[in-house]
């Protein structure tokens, strides 16, 4: 038991003797620190659904567009008769319908 107290001890001093190595190793324990905490898996997380969002917000302010324009379109009388005619079937006055028989 002396004796790994001797070289843990040995090792201790050997590598405060090198900064770059306490550097680094510092580094390693702040990074494995993060991973074990769940910080940096929150990050990641949150990175991924803030680039979801972003994507979702895009698709909407295109939906935005679309609609803006079918309501600017409706306020013209062309429009909507083409679409009383497509939609509901209506036939204009004095046009010719042909209606046939399914049998």
């Amino acid at each position: 038991m002396k004796n790994f107290f001797f070289f843990l001890c040995t090792f201790i001093e050997s590598i405060l003797n090198h900064p770059i190595k306490v550097i680094w190793l510092c580094l390693l324990f702040a990074f494995i620190n993060l991973i074990a905490d769940g910080t940096l898996i929150q990050l990641w997380s949150l990175n991924r659904n803030l680039e979801r969002l972003q994507t979702e917000t895009q698709k909407v302010k295109q939906q935005l567009v679309e609609v803006r324009g079918d309501i600017q379109k409706a306020s013209d009388p062309d429009f909507l008769e083409q679409q009383a005619r497509e939609r509901f079937d209506l036939v204009n006055e004095g046009d010719l319908v042909f209606v046939f028989s399914e049998n």
